[in-house]
């Protein structure tokens, strides 16, 4: 074996001193890679959090839209029934009936009599 020289003894103490620099680096990173890891982790369950939230309200908002669908449509139906009555009584206000035509003076004050002694 070689004797051991200064410049020897100078390189495996530079390199003992590079291996630890390396390998403590690599803790340091680590340590820093879980760090990011937990904050990340963190941050993912706020997210998943405010989802599950979202997805209720969703859900909460479709029915709401699904029984104003119905609604609507039942008002549809309503507004349709509506306008055919408007339109039969619009059509019936302008009818004269044959009776009407019939009548003379006295019935039609007999009618009238009638008619006021009903709605006492």
């Amino acid at each position: 074996m070689e004797k051991l020289t200064l410049k020897n003894i100078v390189i495996i103490i530079l390199s003992i001193a590079l291996l630890l620099s390396f390998y403590l680096a690599q803790n340091k990173r680590l340590n820093y890679n879980e760090k990011e890891i937990k904050e990340l982790h963190n941050a993912n369950d706020s997210i998943s959090k405010i989802n599950e939230r979202l997805t209720n309200m969703n859900t909460i908002l479709k029915t709401r839209i699904k029984n104003n669908k119905i609604l609507l449509e039942e008002n549809k139906i309503k507004i349709i029934e509506s306008e055919k009555k408007i339109d039969n009584l619009i059509h019936e206000k302008n009818k004269i009936y044959n009776s009407v035509y019939r009548m003379s003076a006295s019935d039609v004050s007999k009618s009238f009599t009638n008619y006021l002694n009903e709605r006492k």
